[in-house]
Parts: structure tokens; C-alpha cells; sequence
């Protein structure tokens, strides 16, 4: 499916993230100095040492266009301990005398310097305060997701993926890396199961080698996630070799798994750890799923024998965790022999599918080469409207850290291991189509909690990837160490000094609706649904024969709407209504604060409007949901409960005033769309909400007004033995 305003986008995220905006007319605070220019007396150094000095260097430049009386050049010193390595360590300490960064090796002094071009970005002017800038509170590794590379697991993207503007816009953000989710046999050259070999190996590799370059000129790492797929039972590799086999995958007849147990396939993950390390030695790290992704191991998603064990006749006899923690040791002993700095992360995504949801039988099996990852707000209950939900995925609804986050981190501190946390940046499970969720201070809670209590984190799985947004790059920053005093200037950046504690009153409102967001599996719908696609979510009166080509995903047996009430389980129709209604009313609020702001400049006018306009696309989509669920549940009521031609009345002009309620609210967001190229853009998983997408609700909708309402209540009139009537203004 085409991705609208492809284009645009991709020129917005090559060129524009991170670009300073001067505030001519900005004077200098009480404790500040101007700053006139920078000098560093170097003759060479790393490259991307020097393109973040450049990057420093120019931004300055950029906002001192008109120096400040007193402003002077200030000297700039960087000291590196150790000629090799990737140790993020620095102290950097900012002067009127001059700057010096003392740094443990160059990606350290990298860190720095973006830092200390934030600094100047978010003051919008060339002015700095004497103060020590340090490592101390940073996140390491701290990874995104491209936001130009496409879903599949087969295919690196490149280059289109990697732009230098793009990777300079991931770096001054914050991060120190990026993770591509990859199959293992783009790079398969094995030699133990040639079954597997793939002829693109070679080059695959080396793209990933000139991926890993371009990353590091601006002191990015590049992990891969690494993926397996279930095989059929008649594959090459088990005609040869049957006793490899493993567990079936659940819910099929013929998809097999490779025995995590068996010696043969340890060596050959550790083989294929040895290879890629080797080919790509500059390579940051692996993420290994051990839940129920990524299919590393016959626990997997399997297929259970009445007894609740794996069929696979190796594996059932042993205990779990110590065949799969078997398994990810070999693979970590192999990747540290080949690149002792990288790092084997276990990551227990999903491991409540065959083990404790703490982890703690499997960490205490690892061995030191593993880190440990978990998520940091997912597997909580919680209560909304009287009824248990539970964030069972990457959520906002839960600010974390959640219980089993907890008991993971509590077993990992029995041992040597370090320690990370996933999360997602801006776009969460419940809405993963808008640019991000503008709760800023829920946002920024969820991120202190993650610098607190891990030393490095995933802020991205697939969502969205780094797309700029103000979610993403708060996360970047603080990752990179700053405290949660930094919302505050990244309101002031973009919306002016004066406004800062109006925004951060409507980001508290919008915090406070997402306290009532019926977060669930059929609700969120993955990649569905209201809170998916919005607006262009239709009401359906019955089941739709047909629909445009842009519902569909990726197949012709898959839409991205609702035409039922699953969406509200499994709190009920009444608890969702509450819900969506308390969520509507907070919303509003935090919008009508929005509406009431002025920007003093045009840089100002231009984000106040842009966020104006993400949040005003939110409501819509909130009242959609609420629209849907109410149409829907007076619809099935026809079938549910007995009517008369009186009552049967009474719901259709219900049903009438819901239809034109969604009419006004989707032709707002049509309006929307048009105005802002950024709404709605992703080119990952699939495009969100769409014009197109717009324009058939809107026609669907007065068809539903103007025709199949009045049809029905004329049609139900005649089974009544009634007079039928269709003029349209029965109801």
C-alpha cells in the first residue's frame, strides 16, 4: 500500500530533525554568557568526532548570526583517555572561560558535544550557563527504530533507510543507536546447516557493514533483533537431519521449530553469532527474544501435550529454563570471543507464554555475557470503571515500572548482569498510527522511572521509529541524562517562555485522560479500529460486503475496522462508555488551553498550530470510539432485546444523531489530514488514518443518514403491519 505523503516525509526526517531555530530577539538570563563562536585547535581526529564538533560549531554560528554585546569565542578542549572502545563516559565542564570535555574514549566525547548542541537548541539562542554536564545519569545503549525502514524482517532498507541527515537527527536527539529487526538468514553463511546458506549473504553483510559506518559517524551503534521462523516439516534441514525438529508451533499443523536443546543447533547459533560479529565487527549488539517472539527456542509459542510441555521429545524432559538459558549462553560466550564490547541481550518479551512472568528461574540461569531486558509497563492489572483490565503490551495506560519489571530487575541485581528496559517513545500499542500521544508529562514520568531503575534502553520496537516528534525526543533526552526539568524547556523551545505553564497545564489534561483509557488486546486491535485509524473508522448498519482497498492489510481477508463490539472487551459496553467519556472530557480541556495560545514568533505560531492540530486529530479519534461503541451497541439491540415501531424509532434517531456526530468529526479530521502532512505518516507497519480512508467515511456516512436508516425503519414499519413511511424525517 502506498504510504500518502511518502515524499514530504522522507524529505522532513532527511533534512530537518534537530535544526536549530534562532530567537533573534532572545536576551540573556541571569547566570548566562553569549556566546560568540567556538574554537578547537585539532589538526585531525575521528570522523565522527569531527562531524559532531562541525555540527556543534555550525549551530552556534547559526544562532550568534548577530552576536550579543559581551558575547566571546570560546575555547573548546577535548581530552580522550583511550584510543579505542565505546565507553559513553564524559564530564564535561561549560565556562565563560571556555569548554573541556574529558571523555573515556571518542564515543563518549561525541555524547558530549550533542548534548551540549541541545543546550543551545532548546535556549534557541547562543547563550550557555557555567555548569558540569556528565554521564552520570545517561542511558547506555539507548536504542530507536529507523523510522524509514519498512517492516520486513528480510530486507535492510538500504540505503534509503540510513540518510546522514537522518542518523544526525537520531544523534542529536540522544540516542546512541538503533536496532533493526532482522531474519538470521540474510546473513546465513553456515557452514554446520548449508540447508540454510543464503546467496545474498555476502552482500547483505556488507550493506550491514556500510550501515554500521554510516551509524557511527555520528556515534551510533546498530544492534539486530534477532529472528527465527518456524520451518515445515518437510524442510531441507530436517529430511537431513530429522533429530533436529523441534516443537510445533501452536495453532498449525505443519511449522517446526529447531531444537534449542540439541548440541547441532547451539552450535549453530553460536556459529551464526561468530560469523556476524566477525563480518561486522563494529556491530553494537544482538537483542534475542526469549518469550513468545523470534522463535530461538522450542518453548516458543508451541504446541503443548496434556501435560502443558513443548511435543518436542528433547525438550519436554528438561526443564525449560535451563535449556533455553543453555542455549543464549552459548550464543553470548560466542558473540563476546569475536567483539568483547558487545553486548547479548535477553530480552523476556512475552515469557509469561512458558515461564514465570518474572523471569526469575531463566535470569538466574544466564551467565554474565547476557544482559537482561524487560519491559517496563506491561503486566499489571489495573481497574477502570469497576472492571480489570490488564496493559498487557507496550502501553501508556501504565506508566510503569510494572510488577514483573520489578522482579526482574530484583533477580538481575542477585548477579553481575546489566540491567535495560523496553519501552515505546511516543507511539504506544494504544495509539500507534499518530505522530505521538501529546501527554508529555505522562511521557516524562515513564522515562525518569526507566533512567532510575536501568542503565541502558529499547525506546523503540517498531512503532513509528524516530520521527522527530516531541515523545521521541524527550525520550532521547533523557537517555542522554537530562532530569524531568527538561519538559520545561522543551515547551519553551517550541511554544515560548511565556506559554510554558499553559502547555504543561494541557499536557497534565491529557495525562489525566489517559488514566481512563480502556487499554486491552481487542481494543488496541492491532493496527485497528478506532484507536487506529480514527475518524475513518465507519459505522457499519450490517457487515459490509465490500470495502475500498485502503481498509484492507496487507491481504484481502483483513481490515483495519470494526464491525462489532468486540472492541470493547472485556470491560462491557457500559464501563467503555465511561471510560471514553471521562477520556473526552480531559481532552477537551487540555485542547481548549491549546486553542488560547499565541506564538511570539513564526517558529512558535508554526509548532503551536502543529500540536494544536495532533491534538485536536486525538479528540477525534476518542470520539469516534465513543461514537462507535454507542451506534454499535444500539444497533445490536434490535436483535438483543424486544421493540415496538415506538422504541425501534427512538434508536434510529440515536443511531441518526451518532451518524451525523461522526459526519462533522470526520470531515474535520479530512481537514486536518490536508493541513499537516505528518498526521497519520508511518512507514513501518502499515498507514494509519488516510484520506481516502476520510472520504469514503464521509460518503458512507450521509448514505447512512440519507438511506439505510430510513430503509430500515421503513422495512420494519411493514413487518409491523404499519403504514411504512420513508421520507426521512421519521426520526
Amino acid at each position: 500500500m502506498k504510504v500518502p505523503h511518502w515524499e514530504w516525509n522522507c524529505r522532513r526526517l532527511n533534512e530537518e530533525l534537530g535544526a536549530a531555530a534562532p530567537d533573534r530577539k532572545a536576551k540573556p538570563k541571569r547566570g548566562e554568557f553569549a556566546v560568540a563562536g567556538l574554537t578547537w585547535n585539532h589538526a585531525a581526529g575521528p570522523e565522527g568526532l569531527l562531524t559532531a564538533w562541525q555540527d556543534l560549531s555550525d549551530t552556534v554560528r547559526l544562532l550568534a548570526d548577530t552576536p550579543s554585546p559581551g558575547a566571546s569565542v570560546l575555547p573548546v578542549e577535548i581530552r580522550i583517555r583511550k584510543p579505542s572502545g565505546r565507553n559513553r563516559t564524559y564530564r564535561a565542564e561549560l565556562a565563560k572561560s571556555g569548554i573541556t570535555i574529558d571523555a573515556e574514549t571518542v564515543f563518549g566525547a561525541i555524547r558530549a558535544l550533542y548534548r551540549i548542541r541541545n543546550r543551545l537548541c532548546l535556549r534557541r539562542a547562543a547563550f550557555l550557563k557555567a555548569e558540569t554536564l556528565d554521564s552520570s545519569g545517561a542511558m547506555d545503549p539507548a536504542l530507536t527504530y529507523p523510522a524509514l525502514k519498512g517492516v520486513s524482517t528480510f530486507s535492510l532498507d538500504y540505503p534509503a533507510a540510513y540518510s546522514e541527515g537522518y542518523l544526525r537527527g537520531v544523534a542529536r536527539a540522544g540516542y546512541t543507536g538503533f536496532h533493526l529487526n532482522i531474519h538470521y538468514s540474510v546473513f546465513c553463511r553456515s557452514r554446520l546447516l548449508p540447508e540454510f546458506r543464503n546467496p545474498e549473504a555476502e552482500k547483505n553483510l556488507a550493506d550491514l557493514n556500510r550501515i554500521v559506518q554510516a551509524a557511527a559517524r555520528f556515534g551510533l551503534d546498530v544492534y539486530l533483533s534477532f529472528y527465527l521462523s518456524p520451518l515445515p516439516g518437510s524442510h531441507p534441514v530436517f529430511r537431513r537431519l530429522p533429530e533436529l525438529r523441534g516443537s510445533r508451533m501452536v495453532g498449525t499443523a505443519d511449522s517446526y521449530i529447531l531444537c534449542c536443546s540439541h548440541p547441532m543447533v547451539r552450535q549453530f547459533y553460536a556459529e551464526q553469532m561468530t560469523d556476524l560479529f566477525g563480518a561486522v565487527p563494529e556491530l553494537g549488539g544482538i537483542l534475542a527474544i526469549s518469550g513468545c517472539e523470534g522463535w530461538l527456542h522450542c518453548h516458543t509459542a508451541c504446541a503443548q501435550t496434556e501435560d502443558g510441555r513443548c511435543e518436542c521429545p528433547r525438550c519436554r524432559k528438561l526443564e525449560p529454563e535451563t535449556a533455553v538459558a543453555g542455549m543464549f549462553n552459548a550464543m553470548g560466550a560466542a558473540v563476546h570471543a569475536v567483539s568483547p564490547e558487545a553486548k547479548f541481550v535477553v530480552w523476556n518479551y512475552g515469557i509469561f507464554a512458558w515461564s514465570d512472568i518474572g523471569a526469575e528461574k531463566l535470569i538466574s540461569r544466564l551467565s554474565d555475557d547476557c544482559c537482561v531486558m524487560a519491559n517496563f509497563d506491561t503486566g499489571d492489572a489495573y481497574e477502570l470503571e469497576g472492571v480489570q483490565g490488564v496493559a498487557f503490551d507496550y502501553s501508556l495506560r501504565c506508566t510503569g515500572p510494572s510488577e514483573p519489571y520489578r522482579k526482574q530487575q530484583k533477580a538481575v541485581r542477585r548477579g553481575k548482569k546489566t540491567f535495560l528496559a523496553k519501552c515505546e517513545s511516543g507511539a504506544p500499542l494504544e495509539y500507534c498510527s499518530l505522530p505521538y500521544v501529546p501527554a508529555l508529562t505522562r511521557w516524562m514520568r515513564k522515562y525518569e522511572g526507566i533512567r532510575q531503575s536501568a542503565a541502558g534502553a529499547l525506546y523503540c520496537w517498531k512503532f513509528l521509529g524516530y520521527n522527530g516528534g516531541l515523545a521521541q525526543e524527550l525520550a532521547g533526552m533523557s537517555a542522554a541524562g537530562e532530569t524531568p526539568a527538561i519538559l520545561n524547556r522543551l515547551a519553551a523551545r517550541d511554544f515560548g517562555e511565556k506559554n510554558v505553564p499553559a502547555v504543561l497545564r494541557a499536557w497534565r489534561a491529557f495525562d489525566h485522560a489517559m488514566d481512563y483509557h480502556p487499554f486491552s488486546g481487542p481494543s488496541a486491535g492491532y493496527f485497528k479500529g478506532p484507536f487506529f485509524i480514527g475518524p475513518a473508522q465507519p459505522l457499519f448498519l450490517r457487515e459490509p460486503q465490500k470495502l475500498p482497498e485502503c481498509f484492507y492489510c496487507g491481504s484481502r481477508n483483513r481490515t483495519v475496522v470494526f464491525t462489532d463490539l468486540t472492541f470493547a472487551e472485556p470491560f462491557g459496553v457500559p464501563a467503555m462508555l465511561r471510560a471514553l467519556t471521562k477520556m473526552l472530557r480531559f481532552w477537551r480541556q487540555g485542547v481548549t488551553v491549546l486553542e488560547g495560545l499565541r506564538g511570539k514568533d513564526a517558529h512558535e505560531r508554526a509548532a503551536l498550530k502543529a500540536h494544536l492540530s495532533l491534538c485536536r486529530l486525538f479528540l477525534g479519534f476518542l470520539e469516534t470510539a465513543r461514537s462507535m461503541t454507542e451506534f454499535y451497541a444500539v444497533r445490536d439491540s434490535f436483535h438483543l432485546a424486544p421493540y415496538t415501531p415506538e422504541t425501534a424509532r427512538k434508536k434510529l434517531a440515536k443511531m441518526k444523531t451518532i451518524a451525523q456526530n461522526e459526519l462533522t468529526n470526520a470531515e474535520r479530521a479530512l481537514t486536518l489530514l490536508r493541513s499537516d502532512p505528518l498526521l497519520g505518516f508511518s512507514a513501518i507497519y502499515r498507514p494509519g488514518i488516510t484520506e481516502a480512508m476520510l472520504r469514503y467515511k464521509i460518503e458512507h456516512t450521509k448514505k447512512l443518514i440519507e438511506h439505510e436508516l430510513p430503509f430500515k425503519y421503513y422495512s420494519l414499519l411493514f413487518s409491523f403491519n404499519r403504514h411504512p413511511s420513508w421520507t426521512g424525517k421519521e426520526f
